[in-house]
């Protein structure tokens, strides 16, 4: 989580430049993306845990 904040932070502060700042945009959607597909794996796994658990017999 912190580091899809981070990267939304360094997206704000991207130089002028348009052909620095599309590279650098690229770049960052690029990460953006794989971390946001992380999170919604463990967002899953989570999920089936939670499961998992209030399906156990307590003791």
């Amino acid at each position: 989580m912190e580091s899809i904040l981070d990267i939304n932070r360094r997206r704000k502060t991207l130089p002028s430049d348009p052909s620095i700042k599309k590279d650098q945009e690229q770049a960052l959607s690029e990460e953006l993306k794989i971390l946001n597909k992380l999170a919604e794996q463990q967002a899953v796994l989570i999920r089936k845990y939670e499961t998992a658990l209030t399906k156990q017999p307590s003791s």
